[in-house]
């Protein structure tokens, strides 16, 4: 909150403007008193007190936050204590008397509130001013009233309840809904006794697209439903027995529910257009013991029984239709509580969840509907939901048991709003449930025909929040239906109702009413304490109805199914249904959305629906949707998408302007995006998740030498790099065997000779001499290009900060204990001949005083959180030689690759020695990864340990390249970089990522990622390496470009999802100076692959090299500035964005095998550690050999289940080989 200061000190007897403003950022969680809340807030003032000297405007500059015309920063609530002096002047000379008044009179105010309050203890008074705008007296009033009792509880040291006795009484109102319930009669009982009433009424009619329909009287669908009923009882199904139904709206579907029905038995809607996979997960969970529908929507499935449709929807059973369809003996009467359907829902782990429906709940609201707008003679049900949704279950049982007919319309038919329209009008349909959304589309369809729709006498809408636009459109064009609001959720069915008109307030959606018949809602904050009128809070129901839990999930049920705290009756329970919502004045529910439709936006919060109310406003707009892009808070923008109406363009500079006649500029969207069609669920439900990524609106020639003196340097660095002779200046830098990390090398060497920046992509496009030196000339043209800067060494007097990418490290070894071994490095040598101990000390001393990174430690300074890098000048290494066996060798090795570093005192570098013999010996060296990485390891450190060694051992000077700089210099240089670009790229990239792949797992995935190692190695043909060898080149691409899309194209099958986010490495040693150290340069790549549309080979490897090459021009953007950027989090049991890895290990190695003297080295293969990643596959290899390293969590894979993954991909990468022979 803001207060103001008087700023006058000695100044009192001046006349001018000394007012600051001081904002007071109190914290409220985890006190629990109000004394302790006393006590923060006097600490807060005094400390405010202390530091009031600078000018909030300074304030704000150093904040980077920016004053506009409709907030002001920080401090929209004022509160001020008005006790300044004021000389006493009521009575001037010769009788003149002074008095106040108040002023009246429109003015505007430049707070939301300002409370100024008026006392020095022997009385209190207060002026409040607010935005008449935003508040209404009564809501003021009513803040008030709870501030007095605030000050009561204070005073009194009683408990805060800020709830009014007109609140309580409002709240008491609002849940008398008890009414009784009526289970004498079942569901099946009271349709049989319909069915004989009215055996030759019409009970369904079945359309299809092609215009042709079924009917069925109530007497023959009761005898079909006999006649299902007793075959399925032959196959075991009776009380709760789950009977799945995949089936989409037809009469069949009628007979099915109704035969369930009359067993008692338990019905498992399916919808078939969802994805095979989806419905494998379903049946898998469920396990039925019987499936209706047809053979073959599903394969992966393990069905006992099936119970075929044919292509027309009717039974194919051969001993079904052996039976009669006469009447049914031994019907059963279900206990309340007993389950009636299974509905499957999206779940948060990406598999469907079961939700356990009692017949109670059905006759609950099927009881309450009737009491509320009752079925009359004659009227007619349109069936348009999909089966899967609950809606769909009360479309098919409302009208059925009363009695009415009931149209079922395929999927063609309810998409094209204008074909349904037709429905409507020739069926005459009475009844419709619509989301907001598609009667938005259907009124639009129709046009100026409104008498299309002559025959509705209710519209119930549900789903979506109801905006005021859309009803006043309605009760403008329909003026003769009924609209009721309904809210509801899978585990409730239906919870509220609000008829549409008699709402009361201005608020921008239709309320959702009270709550129906035995059902009490309350609305609560995150204590389960109930809010005032007005504040938002999530919904919790209690009802008879209520949802038995989930299935197979008692862990979830215990989380959203609660203990009521404010019912007396024992085992009460409130289920939280994750929306939020308020109760207004006149004591009706408001439903204000998901969490998800509010985002912050540069520190404001915008409810995108109040943006989308006036986007839609504009008559070119058909239906617009705001979002967050990225999704998520913290650096989000505004996105809008925009359907616009037929016939219409949208200009997004004009809509823009358009919005900024009406909103604040924060709430006014930056990114614009005009689409054919918005993504939809199919229950006709926005798909916000389904929102694209905004618009943002891209062999060896004959020998030629080289003619320029541009094109002679070019060719020795092709040659430099490449490590070949004679470049001419049309070879192709890929014919001559150059791939992505060979491409960095050579960007690093052009910035150094020509000091101009190179993007990747500029490689592939020009990968020539001749080429390569046109666009580097035109660069060199170019005066007002900007000048790159060259890493530097600093002071070591400086403090020195970690980099970017030790930085990452650094917090996984600080705040994720399990993971601590994750990024240990464990290297064994076995070292056989005569070796030199003395030398091999010396040259490890020489080799930690070359190189800063090894002598490095970690810490935080005082009073400080960030760490620092702290160089030591000397690092005595302790090599310890032990005399040990060869059983010791690999618990010598697990043990080091064990081994917790203490990143703040060190070492971080350690080196052991085992002897086994006079001549055999086994060399250890363990380091943690924050002071090094592989090119490190098997480039700089091999070398320079040879060229040392060697040089001890013979008594000769050393000589290895000069180290003009030490890591520390290029930590220093990356926090200096600008990435402004960089960020750009990456959040329009992946901002839209649905993080969230699901890999086929062996074991359930622990809550922690203490995952131990395990390896697998995979070896392909040599002729198959060959052959993908002239596939890459044939399609322009290297080989890690083709091994990402063939892995991809596995996953795809795996996953069931064609966008899909795979992380690489990239070597990170941008400059030439980086080559030769030390020091931890690895950055993570993640690469979005898009295989949607079922691309074929050529398009799919167009897109991973475009993927590719957009990654490697923006490598220099540190993995954790990206995750923040996108606002990804990581965390103990999650690895954020790229839980798969995948690399080509093709980085330069100077690793000998032999040693001065003779001695023979030999790799040990071991390295028992932890990982990070659920899949990482390192593959070696070029055009005459491939191999994979397949790293993964033992706790999550069997090696089986990776041996069968990496044989998949080797049958996908002989699938794209064969392309190159086809026509």
């Amino acid at each position: 909150m803001g207060s103001e200061m008087c700023m006058r000190d000695r100044l009192g007897g001046l006349i001018g403007f000394f007012i600051n403003i001081l904002p007071l950022r109190l914290q409220l969680a985890g006190a629990g008193s109000l004394a302790e809340v006393l006590r923060r807030t006097r600490e807060v003032v005094l400390e405010g007190f202390e530091h009031q000297a600078l000018p909030f405007e300074h304030l704000l500059g150093a904040l980077r936050m920016q004053r506009d015309s409709s907030q002001i920063p920080l401090v929209p609530v004022v509160v001020r204590h008005q006790n300044f002096p004021m000389a006493k002047g009521e009575a001037w000379s010769e009788g003149v008397a002074l008095g106040d008044f108040e002023l009246t009179g429109e003015r505007t105010t430049a707070s939301e509130q300002d409370w100024q309050f008026f006392g020095d203890g022997t009385g209190l008074e207060l002026t409040l001013e607010y935005a008449a705008d935003l508040f209404s007296e009564a809501t003021v009033r009513r803040m008030v009233a709870h501030h007095q009792q605030v000050l009561e509880a204070l005073v009194e040291g009683t408990e805060v309840l800020l709830w009014t006795p007109e609140e309580e009484a409002l709240h008491q109102r609002l849940n008398e809904t008890w009414r009784g319930l009526e289970e004498t009669e079942s569901l099946a009982e009271r349709f049989e006794r319909q069915a004989e009433a009215t055996p030759e009424a019409v009970a369904c009619v079945g359309l299809d697209a092609a215009g042709g329909h079924r009917r069925l009287t109530y007497g023959v669908l009761n005898a079909r439903a006999n006649q299902l009923a007793r075959r399925l009882r032959t196959l075991g199904v009776g009380a709760e027995t789950r009977v799945a139904v995949l089936s989409e709206r037809s009469p069949e579907l009628l007979v099915a529910l109704v035969a369930l029905l009359k067993l008692g038995g338990c019905y498992v809607p399916v919808d078939p257009h969802y994805p095979a996979a989806y419905v494998e997960q379903i049946l898998e969970d469920a396990a039925p013991r019987v499936v209706v529908g047809r053979r073959g929507q599903t394969s992966g499935a393990r069905v006992d029984v099936w119970l075929d449709l044919d292509a027309q929807l009717r039974f194919a059973d051969t001993a079904l239709a052996e039976l009669a369809e006469g009447t049914m003996e031994g019907r059963a009467r279900p206990d309340g509580a007993q389950l009636a359907c299974l509905m499957y829902t999206s779940g948060s782990t990406g598999r469907p969840k079961g939700v356990m429906v009692p017949y109670r709940q059905l006759q609950n609201w099927l009881q309450a509907g009737a009491a509320r707008t009752p079925f009359e003679s004659g009227e007619v049900v349109l069936q348009k939901t999909s089966i899967a949704f609950a809606v769909s279950v009360k479309e098919l049982l409302g009208g059925l048991l009363a009695g009415v007919a009931q149209v079922m319309a395929p999927d063609a038919l309810v998409k094209d709003s204008a074909a349904m329209g037709g429905v409507v009008e020739k069926w005459k349909v009475t009844r419709l449930h619509l989301v907001p959304s598609h009667l938005a589309a259907l009124l639009e369809a129709v046009g100026e025909q409104s008498q299309t729709l002559r025959s509705l006498r209710y519209v119930i809408t549900a789903g979506e929040a109801l905006p005021r636009g859309l009803r006043e459109d309605v009760a403008r064009r329909l003026p003769w239906v009924e609209v009721w609001n309904n809210y509801g959720c899978t585990e409730l069915n239906d919870v509220t109702y609000q008829r549409v008109g008699e709402e009361e307030g201005g608020t921008l959606f239709v309320p959702i009413g009270r709550p129906i018949a035995n059902t009490q809602v309350y609305v609560l904050d995150e204590q389960l304490r109930r809010v005032p009128v007005g504040v938002r809070g999530e919904l919790h129901v209690d009802s008879v109805g209520l949802a038995r839990g989930y299935w197979g999930q008692p862990g979830l049920t215990a989380e959203r199914f609660i203990a009521n705290p404010y019912s007396s009756r024992p085992g009460a329970r409130l289920y939280r249904t994750g929306d939020m919502a308020r109760v207004l004045a006149n004591g009706t529910l408001e439903y204000l959305g998901r969490r998800d439709h509010e985002i912050k936006v540069r520190g404001h919060r915008v409810d995108v629906r109040h943006v989308e109310k006036v986007a839609n406003a504009h008559a070119a707009v058909r239906q617009a949707v705001v979002a967050a892009w990225p999704p998520g808070t913290g650096q989000a923008q505004l996105a809008l998408y925009v359907l616009p109406r037929e016939g219409a363009q949208v200009d997004p500079r004009e809509m823009r302007q358009f919005l900024a006649q009406t909103l604040p500029t924060y709430m006014v969207p930056t990114l614009y995006t005009v689409l054919e069609a918005l993504p939809r669920l199919p229950n006709g439900k926005l798909d916000r998740r389904g929102l694209p990524a905004p618009d943002l609106s891209g062999s060896r020639e004959a020998y030629v030498a080289p003619r320029t003196e541009l094109e002679r340097r070019l060719a020795a660095i092709f040659s430099d790099v490449l490590g070949l002779k004679h470049i001419g200046v049309h070879d192709n830098f890929f014919d001559l065997g150059g791939h992505s990390l060979l491409a960095s090398q050579l960007i690093s060497r052009l910035r150094a000779a020509f000091r101009v920046e190179v993007p990747m992509s500029l490689i592939f496009e020009s990968p020539s001499v001749e080429a390569l030196a046109r666009h580097i000339e035109t660069r060199l043209q170019d005066a007002s290009r900007v000048q790159l800067p060259d890493v530097v060494p600093v002071g070591r007097s400086r403090e020195i900060p970690l980099s970017f990418l030790q930085e990452r490290l650094w917090f996984v070894h600080q705040y994720m204990e399990e993971q601590r071994t994750s990024y240990n490095g464990t290297i064994g040598l076995r070292l056989r001949g005569p070796l030199s101990i003395p030398a091999l000390r010396a040259a490890f001393m020489d080799l930690v005083a070359r190189h800063e990174s090894l002598r490095t430690t970690f810490r935080i300074p005082e009073g400080r959180s960030e760490p620092i890098q702290v160089i030591h000048d000397t690092l005595e290494l302790d090599i310890l030689i032990q005399d040990a066996r060869e059983a010791d060798v690999i618990p010598s090795m697990d043990a080091l690759a064990g081994h917790v570093y203490d990143l703040t005192n060190g070492p971080l570098f350690m080196v052991r020695v085992l002897r086994l013999t006079e001549d055999y010996h086994v060399l250890l060296i363990g380091m943690h990864h924050i002071v090094y990485d592989a090119w490190s390891q098997f480039n700089v450190m091999s070398r320079d340990l040879h060229v040392l060694y060697e040089a001890h051992a013979k008594g000769s000077e050393a000589i290895l390249p000069a180290l003009p700089i030490q890591y520390a210099d290029f930590a220093v240089w990356q926090r200096q970089q600008d990435f402004h670009r960089h960020l750009d790229y990456w959040k329009s990239t992946l901002g839209d990522y649905r993080d969230d792949l699901e890999l086929p797992y062996d074991a359930p995935r622990p809550p922690s990622r203490t995952w131990h190692a395990a390896r697998f190695t995979f070896r392909y043909p040599e002729s198959l390496a060959r052959a993908f060898a002239r596939f890459n080149q044939a399609h322009q691409s290297t080989l890690f470009m083709g091994l990402l899309t063939s892995f991809a194209m596995v996953l795809q099958q795996y996953t069931r999802r064609s966008d899909i986010c795979i992380g690489t490495t990239t070597a990170g040693r941008t400059q030439l100076e980086l080559e030769n150290l030390v020091g931890f340069f690895i950055n993570i790549l993640p690469l979005r692959i898009d295989l949607s549309g079922d691309p074929d080979i050529a398009e799919a490897m167009r897109r991973t090299k475009q993927t590719v090459l957009g990654a490697f021009e923006h490598q220099a953007l540190p993995f954790e500035r990206l995750l923040s950027a996108i606002h990804k989090q990581r965390d103990s049991s999650h690895v954020p964005l790229v839980p798969i890895m995948l690399r080509h290990q093709n980085f330069p190695t100077a690793i000998s095998d032999t040693w001065h003297g003779g001695v023979v080295m030999e790799a040990i293969e071991r390295d028992e550690r932890t990982t990070p990643n659920e899949l990482d596959l390192q593959f070696f290899g070029d055009d005459t050999y491939l191999h994979a390293i397949v790293e993964y969590p033992a706790e999550l894979f069997a090696e089986k289940t990776i041996r069968r993954l990496m044989q998949r991909h080797q049958k996908a990468i002989e699938f794209m080989c064969s392309t190159l022979a086809a026509p």
